[in-house]
């Protein structure tokens, strides 16, 4: 049962990618995080040491933050605790990395970014313009009555009952 201080997996895979969404810190060690170096999507990788340092100009007061560690347990306790003591609604992922990965949560290595990924600098792909012309008409005709202008009737749908 996590404490008032702490966040669960689900509830966590919840809030992913929402506009309210909580600002999600990996504290992970040096010795922890080479074992493996994937993210929870959307966290920063920041160094527990010098939370005092990064914590003064971000999150910002009265943000809300989720700090993960290995196993949810002393390193994102104290950077949590430190962030709180800063006005951040900070909480930790209870089970830590190792519970969202073992719960199949998604993760995103930072050394393969997706394939729709490009670095700035990269020159954009080119975008096939497609004519009206080419597109197919609507609503589609039957072969039975390809050469008579009544069209098949469209699908329906859940929604158009």
């Amino acid at each position: 049962m996590p404490s008032n201080t702490d966040i669960t997996v689900a509830q966590l895979s919840c809030l992913i990618g929402l506009p309210d969404s909580p600002v999600i810190i990996d504290v992970r060690d040096a010795d922890d995080y080479p074992a493996d170096p994937r993210l929870i999507p959307g966290a920063r990788r920041r160094d527990h040491r010098t939370v005092s340092e990064w914590s003064r100009d971000w999150p910002t007061p009265g943000s809300r933050a989720v700090i993960v560690c290995q196993r949810g347990l002393k390193l994102s306790e104290g950077v949590a605790a430190i962030l709180r003591a800063r006005g951040v609604a900070a909480e930790v992922l209870e089970g830590g990395f190792l519970a969202w990965r073992d719960a199949g949560g998604l993760l995103f290595d930072p050394a393969k970014p997706p394939g729709c990924w490009r670095p700035r600098s990269a020159s954009p792909a080119p975008v096939a313009m497609i004519s009206n012309s080419s597109r197919p008409a609507w609503p589609p005709t039957t072969p039975s009555t390809a050469g008579a202008a009544t069209p098949s009737p469209r699908p329906t749908t859940g929604r158009d009952m």
